[in-house]
């Protein structure tokens, strides 16, 4: 389920063959928008910022970003981000297209319970 999303948006890439200085590893790049997978939601950013783990992946440290992102051979950055929901995957429950959000800026595998953390909206006292 889906807001109209655009088929390509502006993103500050960085890919593995430029890594290095931030100045010359980060470019402003036209690039397909993402479909949500399942238990994923796309969030239009209305706002981020660069933290310090974006800097490392512009100097492929400590991985180049093609470990980060197998078979993506990019990374965008805005982790720290605000946004708007625009888009589930199937399955995604307790978000809603239009939901004001901020992303927690983690990148995890996404099953453990280590990196899974607790319930975000049990956490918030809005228990289903």
């Amino acid at each position: 389920m889906s807001e109209s999303l655009p088929e390509s948006m502006k993103a500050w890439v960085v890919r593995e063959e430029r890594h290095g200085d931030p100045i010359d590893a980060m470019k402003l790049e036209t690039v397909s928008t993402p479909k949500p997978r399942a238990g994923e939601v796309i969030i239009k950013v209305k706002a981020a910022g660069v933290n310090f783990n974006h800097v490392w992946a512009c100097w492929g440290k400590p991985v180049p970003v093609s470990i980060l992102h197998p078979g993506e051979p990019d990374h965008i950055g805005g982790s720290d981000a605000s946004g708007i929901v625009a888009a589930l995957g199937e399955g995604v429950e307790g978000w809603e297209i239009g939901d004001e959000v901020i992303p927690h800026p983690n990148q995890t595998c996404g099953f453990c319970a280590a990196c899974n953390g607790v319930d975000t909206l049990s956490r918030l006292g809005q228990k289903d």
